[in-house]
C-alpha cells in the first residue's frame, strides 16, 4: 500500500528522474551485462539483440524505459501494481518488450532459476527484507552462469561517478 500510495508522487523525486544520472546508471548497466563473461566470450551484440534481463522494482519505469530503448527484453518485477501501471503507461512508445509480474511481498522472488541474460536492480537493494549479501546471492541464482547482476544504489555526486567503486 505504502508504495502504490508513493507512485503519483515517485517521478517528482529528483534522482528517480535525473536525466544525467539515468544516462550514467544505464551506460553502466549496459557495460556490466555486455561484458559479462558469458557475453564477452561470444560477441557483445549477443545480449543486445533481443536478450531477456530481469529488473527488479521498476518502480515507474525510468530505468527499464532506457534498457528497453537498448532492445533488451525487459521483464520487470514490483511490489507495487500502481508503479507497474505507470511504468507500462511510461514505456509504452518503446520497442515494446516489457512483462511485469507484481509481488505479493519484498521477499517474494519473482523468477525461476538460471535463466536470465542478466539482472538489473536500481534502488531496491536497502528495502530488501535480508542482509544485501544474501539478497545479491538470491539474485545471482536468477541468472544464467557468467551474466551479471547489476544493482545500483544510492544516487553519487556527479564529482564522485568517475570512481570505480560506483561504476
Amino acid at each position: 500500500e505504502t508504495w502504490d500510495k508513493r507512485a503519483t508522487t515517485y517521478d517528482s523525486i529528483k534522482w528517480v528522474h535525473d536525466a544525467d544520472l539515468l544516462t550514467w546508471v544505464t551506460h553502466h548497466a549496459l557495460v556490466a551485462l555486455v561484458n559479462a563473461p558469458r557475453h564477452s566470450a561470444v560477441a557483445a551484440t549477443s545480449l543486445r539483440a533481443g536478450a531477456s534481463v530481469a529488473e527488479i522494482g521498476v518502480g515507474t519505469g525510468a530505468l527499464t524505459k532506457r534498457l528497453l530503448k537498448a532492445n533488451l527484453r525487459v521483464h520487470g518485477c514490483d511490489v507495487s501494481g500502481e508503479m507497474l501501471e505507470r511504468c507500462v503507461l511510461r514505456c509504452a512508445g518503446v520497442n515494446y518488450h516489457l512483462t511485469t509480474q507484481k509481488l505479493a511481498s519484498p521477499d517474494e522472488q519473482p523468477y525461476g532459476p538460471g535463466g536470465w541474460a542478466g539482472l538489473v536492480s536500481r534502488m531496491v537493494l536497502h528495502h530488501a527484507p535480508c542482509p544485501p549479501e544474501q539478497q545479491v546471492a538470491r539474485w545471482l541464482a536468477l541468472v544464467a552462469p557468467g551474466c551479471a547482476v547489476v544493482v545500483a544504489e544510492g544516487p553519487p555526486p556527479v564529482t564522485a561517478r568517475a570512481h570505480p567503486a560506483w561504476a
